[in-house]
């Protein structure tokens, strides 16, 4: 009687294999014929081309005796310079054997354009800026940077044999034409000067009522832009900023009575009941539940005994969010 499930392949014990060599011996032992000249693309300096060998290997893996092994050898890509001692490259290839060389070569070499991908969407489109905890957000993040890269991508290419536009410059061509025809800024929401001065005032119209005197320490979390800590610097004795980076004061001259404090986005690093009022808009619910608790504490251990903590956060119905 036959049992069912697969048929077990056959294994390799290290007894039935040769003795392990490294990859630059076996790349040394290979005879001239296994070489190959092979010019994969045109470089800004003319054509990239170098000298490969693809040869069949088992993979050793600190194999010892009594350990088994896959009977199928895997093909290994060498890269060797014929006037280089040193520079020597390799790759294990998953493709199938009959790939030709130009292919195989190309889709080796393709790491520098995946890192150049990912230097300009960190670059240019944020995709190292997000602050969430959930795998959801996360994967919403992601998507829309890809999205974005993608359209920004075929901009180039649809523009590039008659304006040589870069990545960088349509991106801020169409920054610019999103503000001229939407009226909102892409990068931070806001359309103008004038209207951080409005969005400045509304949120002054409900705070006064908590920051009515000149002998109050001010303390807010998230600052953004910081157009509300500055504008609450005028008048009060001490501001606080909290924040992840210091990035966001550059360029601004701030007042003495105006300090950026540095956080890992839970902490709150000023001095433990110094604060009378702290504030945060639009930040609790991008942070992990654990998170938020510990920041909770941090800003009620900040507080002053009576003082005033002021959270906006976003509704359930405008999630989904940690919080």
């Amino acid at each position: 009687m036959k049992r069912e499930g697969k048929i077990p392949r056959t294994r390799l014990y290290a007894k039935d294999l040769p003795p392990a060599k490294s990859l630059r011996a076996i790349a040394g032992d290979s005879p001239s014929e296994s070489w190959q000249e092979i010019t994969w693309r045109e470089g800004t300096k003319g054509p990239l081309r170098s000298r490969f060998a693809r040869l069949k290997v088992w993979l050793a893996n600190g194999l010892v005796q009594g350990k088994t092994m896959s009977v199928e050898r895997e093909e290994l890509l060498v890269e060797w310079p014929q006037k280089s001692d040193s520079s020597i490259k390799f790759s294990i290839s998953s493709l199938d054997p009959a790939t030709p060389w130009r292919d195989m070569v190309r889709k080796a070499k393709g790491r520098f354009r995946v890192e150049q991908d990912y230097r300009e969407m960190k670059r240019e489109l944020g995709l190292d800026h997000f602050e969430g905890r959930s795998w959801q957000g996360w994967h919403h993040h992601v998507t829309l940077v890809a999205m974005a890269y993608a359209f920004l991508m075929l901009e180039r290419i649809g523009n590039k044999k008659t304006s040589g536009l870069t990545l960088p410059t349509v991106h801020r061509w169409l920054q610019k034409a999103l503000l001229m025809y939407t009226g909102i800024c892409p990068t931070c929401g806001k359309s103008s000067p004038a209207e951080t001065a409005q969005a400045v005032r509304s949120q002054m119209g409900f705070l006064g009522r908590f920051v009515n005197h000149r002998d109050i320490t001010f303390l807010e979390v998230g600052p953004g832009d910081c157009a509300l800590s500055l504008e609450v610097a005028r008048f009060a004795k001490q501001v606080y900023a909290v924040d992840v980076s210091s990035e966001i004061v550059k360029g601004f001259i701030c007042p003495p009575n105006f300090r950026l404090v540095i956080s890992d986005g839970s902490r709150v690093p000023v001095s433990p009941g110094s604060v009378n009022v702290a504030y945060s808009n639009q930040l609790m619910e991008h942070l992990h539940p654990d998170d938020a608790w510990e920041q909770l504490n941090n800003i009620y251990r900040a507080l002053v005994p009576g003082g005033i903590y002021v959270c906006m956060t976003s509704n359930r119905l405008n999630g989904p969010h940690d919080v």
